[in-house]
């Protein structure tokens, strides 16, 4: 069964709402991420990777999640861990994920070149619809860099800062 390129966007919110409610009292390992590089502008920067091995049977099968963190880079996140319980979750429903750390965190170009760098990974495993998701300056960096994805058909916002997302009347 293949999913509306919309019910991706509406997977993630519901799914949200239950990752908060059961993070406290949830423990244990969800799923280890890969460590990667990506060639970005004659340079390269690190992204975790969570990859679905469900040979093309789940439902969520060719759909992605594309993480950016906030100002600071690296691999922060928000809601203790969010990123990394989404991904674990969403990859066993057949979805690929990548985090992208900021080569120039606080940048905007660099950062959204970086994203689109994890965007054409996330091409590279089949993905054919992506959602980005990016807090605080990362709001900014997903509605651009989801602008200029083909395969984007949607964008999640946290606490998105408002200056330089004016892309997203283009989305």
């Amino acid at each position: 069964m293949r999913l509306p390129a919309m019910t991706l966007p509406l997977l993630l919110s519901a799914w949200l709402g239950m990752a908060c409610q059961r993070a406290a009292s949830e423990s244990g390992n969800l799923g280890s991420p890969q460590e990667i590089q990506l060639e970005v502008a004659g340079t390269t920067t690190t992204a975790r990777t969570w990859v679905a091995t469900d040979g093309g049977s789940l439902p969520g099968h060719g759909a992605g999640l594309l993480f950016v963190s906030g100002v600071d880079g690296g691999f922060i996140e928000p809601v203790d861990g969010i990123y990394d319980r989404l991904a674990a979750d969403f990859a066993r429903s057949g979805v690929h994920a990548i985090f992208v750390k900021y080569r120039n965190p606080g940048e905007l170009d660099d950062s959204v070149a970086d994203a689109l760098a994890a965007a054409g990974w996330l091409r590279d495993q089949g993905v054919n619809r992506l959602v980005t998701v990016g807090w605080s300056f990362g709001g900014a960096v997903a509605i651009t860099a989801a602008t200029r994805i083909p395969e984007a058909v949607g964008m999640l916002g946290f606490s998105a800062q408002s200056r330089e997302t004016e892309a997203i009347g283009f989305f």
